[in-house]
């Protein structure tokens, strides 16, 4: 937990020169009012391959002086993520010599921190970094990280969840319980739209997207709550830690809803397959969606021909059968198939990350539309091929978050 502000040229909250290192569970604030380029709540200058990945996860990087709240000198060596990313200044942070106005801007490039958010910071003071409880924002730190083994307790010794199960650690260096409740949700449009789309946002997260049909509310207000079951849960009904809860005028409404999700919400469910949407009726019980959709790339559930608004979240009764595995098990004796597997093998010039990868992709005597995705990301890129032509894949991804080079030696 540190607090910085200076005048100088330099003012670093965090400095990070070569070498392999975890940044864990911290809360930076520089508060410094500098306008000097050096002015950040996060410096991580690793430029060396062979020196190892640096991770950066379920940190707090604020610059509440103006500053920038990042600097990376080379993003193909630094992993970062399920962090909080925040300035008051027009510069949000800064890759090498190039800067980035925004959020937004900095993950499009970096292809880093797509599960971090964006939002101003909920501490006690500038110099004294523990959570402001009582603060609407401080929701925008608790229930976001992600779960890492070992790293258990807090800075004052608390318990820190490692399981799924038990919870979802919050940003920063300190555990703890809001007693407030979230602000509400910003939603744009900012009033519902017959056959129209609302989008609901805090910070820069995207919570939920309603499609409305002929019938709508005249206003609607919803508050998200992470790191926190559902309330109300009927016995044997498995849950993520989080449920989004909406108001409007009493009166049946037509729409549907797509809700986001983050994977270290997990909670009880035994895998994200199972997960249906969740949410309650007129007399506030669960209900589990039966005819609702999980997509587990790109996490979330979507559910059509809805008449009721309130409380939704994730969750399954236990009697949904996980989703069979796309990859049966078939001996290919041929180049020719619909389904294959190539590794991003190591390579000499992965020091220096000068290599570049791409696919050749070629039709048979018929057309073919073909999908090719990074295992366990949600990279996706689909292609149309002629028959008897080739084409090449976009650059298969070698940093950030879709880096899918095999890094080490070995089966994999």
């Amino acid at each position: 937990s540190v607090t910085t502000s200076s005048t100088t040229a330099a003012n670093y909250g965090l400095y990070h020169t070569n070498g392999a290192v975890n940044y864990e569970n911290n809360t930076v604030n520089n508060y410094a009012a500098s306008t000097s380029t050096l002015n950040v709540a996060a410096y991580l200058n690793q430029t060396i391959g062979t020196n190892g990945l640096s991770y950066a996860r379920n940190n707090i990087f604020a610059a509440n002086g103006g500053g920038r709240a990042i600097f990376m000198a080379n993003p193909n060596f630094v992993y970062s993520d399920y962090n909080m990313l925040y300035t008051t200044g027009a510069t949000f942070g800064a890759l090498g010599a190039v800067t980035y106005p925004n959020f937004t801007a900095w993950v499009n490039v970096t292809n880093w921190d797509y599960n971090s958010i964006a939002y101003p910071t909920a501490f006690v003071s500038n110099t004294n970094l523990t959570p402001d409880v009582a603060n609407v924002k401080v929701w925008g730190m608790h229930g976001r990280g992600v779960q890492l083994p070992g790293n258990d307790k807090d800075f004052n010794g608390a318990n820190r969840p490692v399981t799924f199960q038990s919870g979802v650690p919050d940003l920063g260096a300190y555990e703890f319980i809001p007693t407030s409740v979230p602000e509400n949700l910003i939603a744009t449009p900012a009033t519902p739209i017959a056959n129209g789309t609302q989008k609901f946002s805090l910070g820069s997260d995207t919570v939920s997207v309603i499609k409305w049909g002929a019938s709508v509310p005249a206003s609607i207000s919803g508050k998200r709550y992470t790191g926190t079951l559902p309330t109300v849960l009927s016995a044997g009904q498995q849950a993520m830690y989080f449920y989004v809860d909406y108001d409007v005028p009493s009166g049946s409404y037509n729409y549907e809803i797509t809700q986001n999700y983050m994977n270290p919400w997990r909670g009880f469910l035994p895998n994200e397959t199972v997960g249906r949407l969740g949410r309650t009726n007129t007399t506030n019980n669960w209900l589990v969606g039966p005819t609702s959709t999980n997509d587990t790339i790109t996490n979330f559930v979507k559910e059509l021909n809805l008449n009721y608004i309130d409380k939704f979240t994730v969750l399954t009764d236990g009697t949904i059968p996980p989703v069979p595995s796309l990859d049966p098990i078939v001996l290919d004796t041929s180049n020719m198939g619909t389904r294959f597997w190539v590794g991003y093998g190591h390579n000499q010039l992965f020091s220096g990350n000068t290599q570049q990868m791409v696919l050749y992709i070629g039709g048979s005597n018929t057309p073919a539309t073909v999908t090719v995705r990074i295992n366990g990301t949600n990279w996706v890129r689909n292609y149309n091929i002629a028959a008897n032509t080739i084409i090449p894949s976009d650059i298969i991804p070698k940093s950030g978050l879709f880096d899918a080079r095999l890094m080490n030696e070995g089966w994999s």
